[in-house]
């Protein structure tokens, strides 16, 4: 963990310099295509970003980096805000697995993420609630060892690259 604002500051530059000097000048063919940049993802990755909110032994860091992270997107943000969501969603995409996922399915999920960079993807939008978690209305029931999920969503943010899906579903009124 980042334990004092020295150790932050360094890192802080270094996310900074980075995307200063390799996400800057991408940034607007990014935003004319829409398109996800394989050059800035792999960045991302190198850097450590796309996992900090990951377990040590899943390849994040000491402790959860929640105001790291935030100081990342914010940096990275003020060059192209794509590449910004890209970490963003990893990090939400990624939430629920990691804190509500049994030690059997971590330990298969994660390394595949990790090795693979494997992306996630983040579905919450619903026709006549939009991004307001309190309105939607698909469904995920228990049947035997597994949900099944009933509803529809608006949107798949990072869904056509995403390797998982975190969908977001009501369990019981």
């Amino acid at each position: 963990m980042f334990t004092n604002n020295e150790e932050i500051r360094i890192v802080t530059d270094t996310i900074r310099q980075a995307a200063r000097e390799r996400i800057a000048p991408v940034a607007a063919d990014i935003d004319a295509t829409g398109e996800l940049d394989s050059e800035v993802l792999s960045l991302l990755w190198d850097l450590g970003l796309m996992t900090m909110v990951f377990p040590p032994q899943y390849g994040g860091a000491e402790q959860s980096q929640g105001t790291l992270l935030c100081t990342a997107v914010e940096e990275i943000a003020r060059h192209c805000a794509s590449s910004a969501l890209m970490l963003i969603i990893q990090a939400v995409g990624s939430y629920p697995l990691l804190h509500g996922g049994s030690p059997e399915l971590l330990a298969k999920v994660l390394p595949r993420i990790v090795t693979n960079q494997e992306l996630a993807a983040y579905l919450v939008s619903e026709p006549g609630a939009g991004s307001d978690v309190g309105s939607i209305r698909t469904t995920a029931v228990r049947d035997g060892n597994e949900y099944v999920i009933s509803g529809t969503k608006c949107f798949s943010t990072n869904g056509p690259v995403a390797a998982f899906y975190t969908v977001l579903a009501r369990t019981s009124e």
